[in-house]
C-alpha cells in the first residue's frame, strides 16, 4: 500500500475536509486501487485555446501554446468514442467555447455521450441561447466577477459596454424558458471586487439562478500577490449573510442565501496537488493532450493515436493521464 495522501490541513476548512466521509473514501481508493481514481468521472473539454476577455487571473485551463488552436467536431467524436466507458459528466470550456465557428456541432456530439454542460463568459449567449436551450444543454455556467460596469472593464480588459451583453445573454436564456436553475455564476474574487460579492449574490437570487460559485486567485505569473484574497476571508465574508452551510466536497464550501447555493471553492492549487486525487478531473486540450494539472504543462500527448484512429490507442493514453493525477506540483 502507498503511503496515506499528505493535505495542507493547516485551518478549520482543510482540517474538517480532510477528515470527511468524501476524502477519506477516494483516498483508500487511491492508496488500494490498482489505478488512481477519475473520482467522479468528469470531463472538461477545451474546444479552443482564444478568448474575447484578457483577465489577469485566466490560467486558460492550464493551455499556454503560442500557437492558437481549436478541436474539430471530428476529432471530439473519435476522443469521447474512445473513452465512453469512464465518463460521467462533460464540461465544454475554452478559451471562450462560444467563438468556436462550430461550437453548436461540438455540444451535440457531447451530449450523445453524457450529460453536458458549458461554462461562458456570456458575450455571446444571447446569439446561441435558443439553440443552447434546445440541444437541452445539462447547464450554463457564465463567468462574472462584477456586477460595476467599470469594475467589469478593469477586471477583463474590455469595453465597460459587454458587461450588458451578459445581463442580456442570462436574460436571453431564460427567456427561450431554458429553466434559470441549472445557471449558475462564477466570479474569480480579488481584491478588486472582494466587497462587491453580495452584489454579484443578489443579482443571481433576483434571474432566479441556481448557483454562484466564489472563486480564489490560483498563484499564476499574471496575477498581482498584492490582489489575492485568502478562501479564509471569502468564507468570513460570506457566513455574515449565510442562513446555513455544509462541506458539500474536499473542496467547497456550500452556503444558503436567499434560498440560492453559494459555494465557497478552493481552488485545487491552493489545497494541495494532492487534491486532485480524490476530486481530479482530467481536460482535454485542442492540441490533443489529456492534461491533469491545471497549474503546469504537464500532459500526456494523444496527437500520434487520434491521427492514424488508433481507438485504443487514445484510451491508453487516458489512463497514462489518470496514473499521474496529482504527481505534478504547479510551476513556479
Amino acid at each position: 500500500m502507498s503511503a496515506p495522501i499528505k493535505f495542507k490541513a493547516d485551518n478549520p476548512f482543510s482540517t474538517e475536509i480532510c477528515n470527511s466521509d468524501y476524502f477519506l473514501e477516494f483516498s483508500k481508493i487511491w492508496q488500494e486501487g490498482e489505478k488512481k481514481p477519475f473520482a467522479t468521472g468528469r470531463l472538461r473539454v477545451s474546444v479552443l485555446d482564444t478568448c474575447n476577455l484578457d483577465c489577469d487571473y485566466c490560467y486558460n485551463e492550464g493551455i499556454f501554446d503560442v500557437e492558437k488552436k481549436r478541436m474539430s467536431p471530428s476529432d471530439l467524436e473519435k476522443i469521447l468514442s474512445a473513452i465512453r466507458s469512464e465518463i460521467k459528466s462533460i464540461k465544454i470550456v475554452g478559451g471562450e467555447p462560444l467563438l468556436h465557428p462550430e461550437i453548436l456541432d461540438l455540444l451535440k456530439i457531447s451530449k450523445r455521450y453524457a450529460p453536458t454542460t458549458i461554462t461562458t463568459n456570456g458575450i455571446l449567449l444571447e446569439k446561441y441561447a435558443k439553440a443552447i436551450n434546445e440541444l437541452g444543454i445539462d447547464g450554463v455556467t457564465v463567468s462574472l466577477d462584477d456586477v460595476n460596469p467599470k469594475c467589469f472593464r478593469t477586471l477583463t480588459k474590455t469595453n465597460p459596454i459587454l458587461y450588458q451583453k451578459v445581463l442580456d445573454g442570462i436574460s436571453a436564456l431564460i427567456e427561450t424558458g431554458y429553466n434559470s436553475k441549472l445557471i449558475q455564476i462564477n466570479a474569480v474574487v480579488s481584491k478588486q471586487n472582494f466587497r462587491n460579492l453580495e452584489h454579484i449574490v443578489d443579482l443571481a437570487s433576483k434571474l432566479g439562478l441556481g448557483k454562484v460559485n466564489l472563486m480564489n486567485f490560483i498563484k499564476i505569473d499574471r496575477v498581482n500577490e498584492a490582489d489575492i484574497v485568502a478562501p479564509e476571508e471569502i468564507e468570513k465574508y460570506v457566513e455574515l449573510r449565510a442562513e446555513s452551510s455544509e462541506y458539500v466536497s474536499a473542496s467547497r464550501h456550500r452556503y444558503k442565501i436567499n434560498n440560492m447555493d453559494v459555494d465557497v471553492v478552493w481552488q485545487y492549487c491552493t489545497l494541495g496537488c494532492h487534491i486532485c486525487k480524490t476530486e481530479g478531473f482530467v481536460r482535454v486540450t485542442p492540441s490533443n493532450e489529456f492534461k491533469y494539472c491545471i497549474a503546469g504543462n504537464a500532459g500526456v500527448s494523444f496527437e500520434r493515436e487520434l491521427r492514424s484512429d488508433d481507438v485504443k490507442g487514445i484510451k491508453e493514453r487516458f489512463y497514462e493521464a489518470l496514473s499521474q493525477m496529482g504527481c505534478f506540483k504547479p510551476s513556479k
